[in-house]
């Protein structure tokens, strides 16, 4: 049950991708911001997927802020499954599946040296895993279930400038 890190040099790996932000305001104070990446990376010696190379991901925010004091904002993160994942001996590796997750956030700065943010996230309360908490580990690995990210949970800071 030993999780073991090592570092291996490989001959010949290709890795590529792009990323593209974007930000539009809608006006009446809506704005709408778009995020995705996409990330690729082989071994060409083995033609074997890297593990550490995370699925593509596209995450959209749209908020609302009627003045520089306040602000709530919706936002939509989708992941798309990850490849097939083999280790160095061609066993499986556990592959996260694609999600979608919703959170909701607030902002409201209270004075100018102090502000709360609150937020409901994995409002569907969907079971999801984030690819780095599971990188290496075989599918049938008894600890996956304890690296799936929070159901639905709250937050909450109050923030102090001085």
């Amino acid at each position: 049950g030993v999780l073991l890190f090592q570092s291996i040099n490989r001959d010949r790996v290709e890795i590529e991708g792009a990323e593209l932000r974007a930000r539009r305001a809608l006006g009446y104070g809506f704005d709408l911001e778009l995020a995705a990446e996409w990330t690729r990376g082989e071994d060409r010696s083995t033609d074997r997927s890297l593990a550490g190379i995370s699925p593509p991901q596209a995450i959209a925010a749209l908020s609302y802020a009627p003045t520089p004091d306040w602000e709530i904002r919706f936002i939509t993160t989708a992941t798309r499954t990850q490849r097939q994942l083999e280790d160095e001996q061609g066993d499986p590796l556990f592959s996260a599946p694609g999600s979608t997750v919703f959170d909701l956030t607030g902002q409201w700065r209270i004075t100018p040296e102090l502000s709360l943010s609150a937020g409901v996230f994995n409002l569907t309360d969907k079971r999801w895993f984030n690819h780095a908490n599971v990188i290496n580990r075989p599918p049938g690995d008894p600890v996956l279930p304890l690296l799936a990210e929070p159901g639905r949970n709250v937050r909450a800071t109050l923030g102090w400038r001085f």
